[in-house]
């Protein structure tokens, strides 16, 4: 039997939904059952009836549930702006507001509430995330939230699963754990209902996965169990009893509550709303039990990795150091050195790793950038062009 890589419980879904696209026949496209026509790209759906609306009208419609579930497609950028747009309004609403993570495991919680707290500098909290919780990929488009919510002091929940127990249940299945690591996933797991099994079926098929079938379900829905367990918690809690909390998930661990919000339900009689992101080529027909709201978007264009070729380190007071020097960067052509301290860029201070991260992405490759450092006591101005790799 072949063993499933630790990440594809989390990522095949995401395929999953395109895979239509390179597979049909016909013309693709997102459909709405009883609507004429295909979804364009940024329209917002109601579902149930078809009505178009605005951004601000689907806030005012989400401010009435306790759990609000945000669909997406992990890696994309445009989709995790619409959703930090869609908390922060919520949050000017009511302040008593907290936010649930897929990507995170319910055992990363001490290292969130570090992070929101301020107990932990940025460097090292990237150091803990990049690569050991999420790849930098995902790590990018998360990030604008995890900054977000530490500078207001939003509490961040982690939901999920850990993978290392998901991926030995897509192995050996539930009944192939050991004591110990079943206790660390949800206690009341139901598998099913068949029509889920029938959708997870067809993307583990069209993705000629291999292995077993039986395990390959009962991995998801593991993930899907533990996540409305966690969920469930934290509105029983002290904390959460009267709070409300944003859900951010993958799409099919929302359409058809066959997921999260079907298990929530189960444990918990809660008021509960969901907007399911998806791509306007994608080739399926929604019913009316599919989510409360889609929001259309863009494919997302190719990321492009821009450098300036330096080394950085955090400093005693928070501040950028240049640690070293990539040899025939655009860092060595204008000529910083170790020990160089960052300080500003194209007019606004350099506070953080992220600052020249965001520089780099809204700027590309064709702006010019003045960057300001101090020198043993100087200030020092130089103009440059970030790289793209």
């Amino acid at each position: 039997m072949k063993s499933f890589p630790v990440m594809i419980i989390t990522r095949f879904f995401m395929a999953f939904a395109v895979l239509a696209v390179l597979t049909a026949c016909a013309a693709p496209g997102l459909r709405i059952s009883g609507m004429e026509g295909v979804l364009q790209p940024e329209q917002i759906v109601e579902v149930g009836s078809g009505v178009i609306l605005t951004a601000d009208a689907l806030v005012s419609r989400l401010a009435s549930a306790r759990v609000v579930f945000l669909g997406e497609y992990h890696t994309h950028a445009l989709q995790h702006r619409r959703q930090l747009e869609i908390i922060q309004n919520l949050y000017a609403m009511d302040g008593n507001l907290a936010v649930g993570l897929e990507v995170f495991a319910r055992e990363q919680q001490g290292l969130l509430d570090d992070w929101t707290t301020g107990r932990i500098a940025e460097e090292e909290f990237r150091g803990r995330v990049e690569g050991d919780i999420l790849n930098s990929s995902v790590f990018e488009v998360y990030y604008h939230l995890l900054l977000w919510a530490r500078e207001n002091r939003v509490r961040l929940l982690g939901l999920n699963a850990p993978r290392e127990v998901t991926a030995l249940v897509a192995r050996k299945g539930l009944a192939g754990l050991e004591p110990e690591q079943r206790a660390r996933v949800a206690g009341d797991i139901v598998i099913g209902p068949e029509a889920y099994r029938r959708r997870v079926t067809e993307a583990f098929h069209g993705h000629s996965m291999g292995g077993n079938m039986d395990n390959f379900f009962a991995a998801q829905v593991v993930w899907d169990e533990t996540m409305a367990e966690t969920l469930a918690g934290y509105l029983n809690s002290a904390e959460g009893l009267s709070g409300r909390i944003v859900v951010i998930c993958g799409n099919e661990h929302i359409m058809y509550d066959f997921g999260v919000p079907g298990r929530l339900a189960r444990r918990l009689d809660v008021s509960q709303q969901s907007v399911i992101m998806l791509l306007g080529l994608e080739d399926e027909q929604l019913t009316d039990s599919a989510a409360d709201y889609v929001w259309v978007t863009a494919p997302e264009p190719p990321r492009r990795r821009m450098r300036l070729g330096v080394t950085l380190e955090s400093g005693p007071q928070g501040e950028l150091l240049v640690t070293g020097i990539t040899p025939g960067s655009e860092a060595e052509r204008i000529g910083l050195r170790p020990g160089d301290r960052l300080v500003g860029m194209d007019g606004v201070d350099l506070t953080s790793f992220m600052d020249l991260h965001r520089a780099a992405v809204d700027g590309g490759a064709e702006r010019e950038h003045a960057l300001v450092v101090e020198r043993l006591g100087r200030i020092i101005e130089f103009s440059f062009r970030f790289r793209e790799e």
